[in-house]
């Protein structure tokens, strides 16, 4: 009663034709999404993945991090198309911070100025210099490094370094290990 002649039934039912084989059903248990999942390219097993990181990066991407992301990549069903995609933005994101370091390092140094300038009032040189001597004193090569990153910005850090400092005569740090004026092993 819906079709007015052959023809249009002809063409409708092979229109529903086409429309049925290009959908995909809605899965209902977990063997169904294991057939999806493969159907869509997801590999059968998690380290069958390739994840191609930048050479300059596979630092921050290690071994055990990189089978952990494949495993939830194939729990949840990503084909390696996505699996890249995924790799390129953490990629992208960890140059982005790396690229903007300096900046962030500045600004966290300006904030930690100004809240110590504030804290301390006329006593901030007196304190800073007290956390340099302290450095001097007992500040080894980790530790300088260490100071050049935002540890060495956070006001906790400079604080201890300038209570220890305030210890430390102009004596001590005369032949520390990190004096280049040190005589020799005695005098150390």
């Amino acid at each position: 009663s819906n079709f007015k002649d052959v023809e249009s039934l002809a063409k409708t039912v092979v229109h529903q034709q086409k429309q049925m084989g290009s959908r995909i059903p809605i899965p209902k248990d977990e063997e169904g999404f294991k057939e999806l999942y493969g159907k869509l390219g997801r590999p059968d097993d998690p380290s069958a993945y390739e994840t191609k990181v930048p050479d300059d990066l596979q630092s921050y991407f290690g071994e055990n991090e990189l089978n952990q992301f494949k495993q939830v990549a194939h729990d949840i069903g990503l084909n390696q198309k996505q699996v890249d995609a995924l790799i390129n933005y953490q990629a992208g994101a960890i140059q982005h911070n790396l690229e903007n370091e300096p900046a962030v390092l500045a600004s966290q140094k300006e904030e930690t100025e100004d809240y110590l300038k504030q804290e301390w009032g006329l006593d901030y040189s007196k304190n800073i210099r007290a956390a340099q001597r302290a450095l001097q004193v007992y500040g080894d090569e980790d530790i300088m490094e260490l100071m050049n990153t935002s540890a060495g910005n956070h006001p906790a850090v400079i604080k201890l370094f300038a209570r220890l400092g305030a210890e430390v005569t102009e004596d001590m740090t005369q032949n520390t290990q990190n004096n280049t004026l040190a005589a020799n092993r005695l005098d150390a």
